[in-house]
C-alpha cells in the first residue's frame, strides 16, 4: 500500500467530515438498500459460485440492523455561552480512518454502514481477496451511492491482505480476534496552530502561560493540511488556532482529531471528557468566539 493510496483515503475522511448536510447518511442508506434488492439476483449468483456460507436475505437483515443503530454523529451536541465572548461544548464525532481485517461479506457490509453513519472512512483488509467476490460487489454498490451523493468515493475500499499498512491507520479492528488496536501513541504535547501572524503574541504568551504550569506547548506554523495532519499524527489532548479566516477555524475544529479543539482561545479550559464504549466514536470538546 503506497503512501499516496492512503492520501486519498484520508482526503475522502475529510470531505465527509466537512460535508454540512446532516441528512446525507439516511439518503445514501436508503438509496443503497433499494440498490441491494435491485441486484438481488446478480449478489445470490455471487453467493453461489464463490461459495458464501450466506444467504442474500442475511445482507438485508444485517444492513437494516445497522440502519436502526443510534447515529451518534455530532447528535449529542451540548453548546453554552462564556460571557458574550465565546461559545463551548463538547459532541461525539468521528475517528479516522479504520482498517477491519474480517474476510466475512456479512461484516464488510456491516462495517460500510457503519462507516457512512459515523463518518470514518472503513478500508476492508481481506485475506481472501478476488476482485470480482461478493464483497467486491457490495463495495461497489455502496460507491456508486456515494458518487450520486457527491461523497468521495474513497471513503470506503477493499484491499488485499498482503498489500495492506496497519501502520498507515488510526485504527486497526481485528475481528476474528475480537481485538481492537489503536495505532496512535499518545503525545505529550498541546498544540497551538498559528494561521494569522497578526494573533502572534496571543499565541506566546499561551505558551508561556500553559509552559509555566509545566504543560508542554509547541506553535505550529504553515499550510492548514500539513499542520493538521501533523496533529492528527498523533492521539492530541487539545489544540487550537489562531486565525481571522471563519472557514478555516470551521475546517480546523472539524478535522483535528484531539479531544479539546479551541479557536481564538487559550487552551487553559481544557479538559478529560468522558470514553464513548463505541470504536467509531469519540468526544470532542469545542470553543470559539460568539463573533
Amino acid at each position: 500500500m503506497k503512501k499516496e493510496e492512503m492520501n486519498l483515503i484520508k482526503n475522502a475522511y475529510c470531505l465527509y467530515n466537512l460535508n454540512t448536510d446532516e441528512k446525507v447518511s439516511n439518503k445514501v442508506l436508503k438509496f443503497i438498500r433499494k440498490r441491494l434488492l435491485k441486484n438481488q439476483k446478480e449478489l445470490e449468483t455471487l453467493i453461489e459460485v464463490f461459495k458464501e456460507e450466506i444467504k442474500f436475505d442475511d445482507l438485508i437483515v444485517c444492513f437494516d440492523k445497522e440502519m436502526e443503530e443510534p447515529e451518534l454523529y455530532k447528535k449529542e451536541k451540548v453548546m453554552k455561552k462564556v460571557g458574550n465572548e465565546f461559545y463551548y461544548g463538547t459532541y461525539t464525532t468521528s475517528v479516522g480512518n479504520i482498517l477491519v481485517e474480517t474476510t466475512n461479506s456479512v461484516s464488510a457490509l456491516k462495517y460500510f454502514v457503519k462507516a457512512i453513519k459515523s463518518r470514518n472512512s472503513i478500508t476492508i483488509s481481506d485475506i481472501e481477496y478476488h476482485e470480482n467476490n461478493l464483497k467486491n460487489a457490495i463495495l461497489l454498490i455502496f460507491q456508486n451511492a456515494l458518487e450520486k451523493y457527491k461523497i468521495n468515493t474513497h471513503l470506503l475500499n477493499i484491499m488485499p491482505y498482503e498489500e495492506c499498512n496497519n501502520e498507515y491507520f488510526d485504527k486497526v479492528i481485528l475481528e476474528d480476534e475480537n481485538k481492537v488496536v489503536n495505532n496512535k501513541s499518545q503525545s505529550d504535547y498541546s498544540y497551538i496552530y498559528l494561521a494569522d501572524e497578526i494573533f502572534a503574541s496571543m499565541a506566546v504568551n499561551d505558551l508561556s502561560r500553559l509552559s509555566n504550569k509545566g504543560k508542554k506547548v509547541e506553535i505550529l506554523k504553515g499550510e492548514f493540511t500539513d499542520v493538521v495532519n501533523r496533529i492528527n499524527s498523533e492521539t492530541t489532548f487539545s489544540t487550537c488556532i489562531y486565525t481571522e479566516n471563519r472557514d478555516l477555524a470551521i475546517n480546523f475544529i472539524n478535522l483535528a482529531q484531539a479531544e479539546n479543539v479551541f479557536v481564538n482561545a487559550s487552551l487553559d479550559e481544557a479538559e478529560d471528557l468522558e470514553d464513548i464504549d463505541d470504536e467509531f466514536y469519540t468526544k470532542k470538546k469545542v470553543m470559539y468566539p460568539i463573533k
